[in-house]
């Protein structure tokens, strides 16, 4: 299972911003939110707080430079694990 091998985690490292605040690929963060979206039923709150996963998204999702269609996302994610 992925969740046990702490996925969230390293799916963080890869969409985080970077040291200097700018995003990184587009595509990229993408691929990893929709994949984490499909996700959803089996990501429980343990699973964001050991991982501070939801912590990068609220991060993500009020960034001045996210992509609005990304932004929409992120919602989409911040009120279903809320």
């Amino acid at each position: 299972p992925l969740l046990e091998s702490e996925f969230l985690t390293v799916a963080k490292k890869w969409i985080k911003p970077l040291k200097d605040g700018s995003l990184g690929n587009v595509t990229l963060r993408t691929k990893m939110i929709d994949g984490i979206a499909s996700m959803n039923r089996e990501i429980d709150n343990d699973d964001l707080k050991r991982s501070e996963f939801g912590k990068l998204i609220m991060a993500l999702y009020t960034h001045k430079k996210e992509t609005p269609e990304l932004k929409k996302k992120h919602k989409a994610l911040i009120e279903q694990w809320s």
